[in-house]
Order: structure tokens, then sequence, then C-alpha cells
């Protein structure tokens, strides 16, 4: 992720969705890249399929998201409080 935040010609085309449901009437649009496997855009908020019901806006990546992922990968933890 460090690699493509600094040479943004890495991320690639993305791939991009819509899901419509009718059940409460709501759209979701998301979008993923190939080169950041688990890395999700949906409606605005950022998400990572390794941290489960956390959202990071596009300031928080650098900040938050990696550093989250980081402690996951090295110690096995997840994140339990939100910071801002």
């Amino acid at each position: 992720m460090r690699a493509v935040i600094a040479d943004h010609s890495k991320l690639g085309d993305p791939m991009v969705g819509h899901v419509d449901l009718s059940q409460p009437k709501r759209a979701y649009w998301f979008k993923s890249w190939r080169s950041m496997p688990g890395l999700m855009l949906m409606n605005g908020r950022y998400s990572h399929a390794c941290l489960p019901g956390w959202e990071y806006r596009r300031s928080e990546i650098l900040s938050e998201l990696i550093p989250d992922l980081d402690a996951l990968a090295e110690r096995g933890e997840r994140p339990t409080e939100a910071t801002s």
C-alpha cells in the first residue's frame, strides 16, 4: 500500500460497481483495485477486508489505516477505539 501511495501509477484501473437495495431503498457505489487487495472505496469511505467494520476517510489512510494494518500484521492487534 505504501508503494502505491508513493507512485500512483502502480494503482492500475479500478473495478467499479453499483448495488441497489430495495428494502430500505438505498444504493451504494464501490470501487476496488487489483493492485490493492482488500481495499475498497464505498460512498466516499475506505475500508479493508482485514479490518471489518472500520471505515477511513482519504486523509486517514496514512495516519490510521496503514498503522492499523501494521499492528494487525505484526502483533495480531485489531483497533479497539476510533481515533480522530
